[in-house]
């Protein structure tokens, strides 16, 4: 069990981050979050989203690993589904086809032909590229995937996003923000950017509306969380996570 988890793996650290017990939504005197045992059985979620088609199910193992040392894509540990090689390789719902075509793409980069078979399969993982390679769109596509197919209906009361990207810096988290606003627009979803910086008012009344994606720095994030402003359970159930260190 790594250092810090309790016996579940939901890290506990400083007294428990994170701990199962008998009321959701509340907080107990040390600030922990509580967790229901009945919530996490009875919440289903989607977690593999991802359908191949095309010439993705009859290309030879030949022509993925010429198109692998083409791309010069390496996987250094662990199993992962095959590469894409074109955007039509993958079943992608209507909003995420016509932000591709709307953005003028001719093909996935090496991090996103890798990274999106990984996340829509709902694999952890983590990917190195160099800037300028499309590592924004790598994470955020399948992302926003993951959470446009999910169930919304009771979402409202969490007050917390289903896809949620951490970046270091508040310049970071506004330029990741821009795309995630605008694949969301196109899954009918919301996006908010909750950076420090700025006032914490607009970005509560962004979160009481309701967001399905959120970009965030880690020290407003922890902020809203204290505030009892955001809720983490649509995140870790079902939920994303992705964490960017710029290159």
């Amino acid at each position: 069990m790594p250092s810090g988890e309790g016996r579940h793996g939901y890290g506990r650290r400083g007294g428990g981050a994170f701990q199962r017990g008998h009321a959701f939504g509340t907080a107990s005197s040390n600030g922990a979050f509580i967790w229901t045992d009945d919530y996490l059985r009875r919440k289903p979620f989607r977690k593999d989203f991802l359908e191949p088609c095309g010439q993705y199910r009859r290309r030879s193992g030949h022509e993925v690993d010429a198109f692998k040392r083409q791309m010069e894509i390496s996987l250094l540990r662990g199993e992962a589904p095959e590469p894409c090689i074109h955007f039509n390789d993958l079943r992608l719902p209507s909003f995420a086809s016509s932000f591709l075509r709307a953005s003028g793409f001719i093909g996935p980069t090496p991090v996103q032909a890798q990274g999106w078979t990984v996340a829509l399969k709902g694999l952890n993982m983590v990917a190195i590229a160099a800037t300028g390679s499309g590592k924004t769109l790598a994470y955020l596509l399948p992302g926003a995937i993951h959470a446009e197919g999910q169930d919304r209906s009771d979402q409202g009361e969490a007050k917390g996003p289903m896809v949620l990207v951490l970046a270091p810096t508040r310049e970071l988290a506004q330029q990741i923000e821009a795309v995630s606003s605008e694949l969301a627009r196109g899954g009918r979803m919301r996006s908010v950017c909750l950076s420090g910086g700025t006032s914490k008012g607009p970005q509560i009344s962004a979160l009481e509306r309701g967001c399905q994606m959120a970009v965030a720095t880690p020290g407003r994030m922890n902020d809203l969380i204290e505030m009892r402003k955001v809720r983490m359970r649509t995140v870790w159930q079902p939920g994303f996570v992705f964490i960017v260190f710029p290159c």
